[in-house]
């Protein structure tokens, strides 16, 4: 995050210049939500049948 705010030119104890305030705005929001996207696409690609369910249900039971 340190690294995010000294690219946008944040200067602690100061007025903040509109670009460090948009950088904030991004880290805040469209970059969270950006990675939350990129966790959830995977799970399109995980089928888990009933059936399969069910033997990882027997198998964790043993």
């Amino acid at each position: 995050m340190g690294l995010v705010l000294e690219a946008f030119g944040y200067m602690p104890n100061l007025s903040q210049s509109v670009r460090s305030l948009n950088g904030i705005y991004l880290m805040l929001t469209l970059i969270p939500a950006l990675g939350s996207i990129l966790t959830v696409i995977p799970l399109f690609f995980y089928k888990l049948s009933d059936d399969e369910h069910k033997r990882i249900v027997e198998k964790l039971g043993e």
